[in-house]
């Protein structure tokens, strides 16, 4: 795309795109060297878009900071969250945040956590959710910052949001080894209850549905195989190239589909 002539320039979605592949493929590969690699490539990707003179929004800084909080490279994430606010005038979200949040509290610094949570809720940059929330009783409950831990629960829920049941649980076989009880009270337990209740019956609704998606996937993989694979041994000079891109293409369809159905089976689990 970056030839001279070619009528197809790239633009921010391109750059965005390429840098949000480098941040979340390059963490699958196992080898340090190679996830060193990948966000070196991701930050050069992000220079180039800079020199030619597009402007990133939050999404490329989204997933830069990302790349930058699981590779451990916090100083650069803390660099590239100034800059987004103070250079470019961008307004982080949710997600910004998030990435702090689970940074820290993996690496034992609940305090920071904590405090990056009320920032995002004090300047109006997002709700916390339980995707805000969790990383943070977690990492309570493994400090033995049982009181904590069970003040953020019950925020959680007066909030509206129902956690995890495994989160729930948690906090309960704490507070029974600090012997500080073994609930949350009546009245949180009947609220955590019935919300967990509710989403098992979203759950089971959804499922018949990524079941028979699921078939479907698998039909239209082998048709695609097996139609790209006849119609290049039947004239081969002529349709490689066409049946080659159309199987690429439909794949990558089936796979953006899949990573869909995915997120809503996490969302409504």
């Amino acid at each position: 795309m970056e030839l001279p002539g070619f009528r197809c320039l790239p633009d921010i979605y391109t750059y965005t795109i390429l840098i949000s592949s480098c941040c979340r493929y390059g963490l699958q590969t196992g080898c340090r060297k190679a996830i060193r690699r990948r966000i070196w490539e991701a930050n050069r990707l992000f220079k180039i878009m800079l020199f030619k003179g597009f402007v990133p929004d939050v999404v490329t800084y989204n997933c830069l900071i990302n790349g930058c909080c699981k590779t451990n490279k916090i100083e650069r994430a803390l660099e590239l969250f100034e800059e987004m606010i103070n250079k470019r005038g961008c307004v982080p979200n949710r997600v910004t945040y998030n990435s702090f949040i689970r940074y820290f509290s993996v690496v034992n610094e609940i305090d920071k956590a904590v405090e990056m949570l009320r920032k995002m809720q004090n300047i109006n940059h997002g709700l916390a959710t339980t995707s805000s929330c969790t990383p943070i009783i977690h990492s309570l409950c493994e400090a033995g910052r049982v009181p904590g831990a069970r003040d953020f629960l019950v925020e959680l829920v007066d909030g509206g949001l129902i956690p995890r049941e495994y989160t729930c649980r948690l906090v309960c076989d704490a507070l029974k080894s600090k012997r500080e009880g073994s609930s949350l009270g009546g009245e949180f337990d009947k609220r955590i209850k019935d919300g967990i209740e509710d989403r098992y019956r979203e759950v089971k609704n959804v499922k018949p549905i990524m079941a028979y998606t699921g078939y479907l996937l698998c039909f239209m993989n082998f048709f695609a195989n097996f139609w790209c694979y006849h119609l290049c041994l039947r004239d081969f000079l002529l349709f490689k190239v066409s049946g080659t891109h159309i199987l690429i293409c439909i794949n990558h369809w089936m796979l953006l589909l899949q990573d869909e159905l995915k997120g809503l089976a996490h969302r409504a689990a």
